[in-house]
């Protein structure tokens, strides 16, 4: 017996093995492996790579007026199951100074142990 899931969730059916005399019935179930991810940034200069935590802060270096400075964002998935980023956002009062470069084609599947 083979189970192959198409997408993330958890999934159930019957089992029935008919015999000369009699029948076996069982039933099976099945999960998808979960994904777990994480957010680094590459910071700008050193290059060293920092995480990021849920709600923290990416900082950026002091930047000149009419310059740019670059940050590169890695979403990582070290769970074991594959994940999906469906979109990125920016927001907030200030976010017109910021903009999206860059991003890849969404939703995007992240493998395991993948970025």
């Amino acid at each position: 017996m083979l189970f192959s899931p198409q997408q993330t969730g958890t999934y159930n059916g019957a089992l029935r093995i008919d015999l000369n005399n009699r029948s076996l019935a069982v039933a099976v179930d099945g999960s998808t492996s979960a994904p777990e991810f994480s957010l680094q940034y590459l910071e700008p200069g050193t290059n060293n790579v920092l995480p990021v935590q849920e709600g923290g802060t990416v900082a950026f270096p002091p930047t000149p007026v009419d310059t740019k400075t670059t940050m590169t964002l890695v979403v990582m998935n070290r769970g074991r199951g594959t994940g999906f980023v469906n979109s990125i956002v920016l927001s907030g009062a200030d976010a017109s100074a910021f903009q999206l470069a860059g991003q890849p084609l969404l939703p995007a599947a992240v493998a395991a142990n993948e970025f």
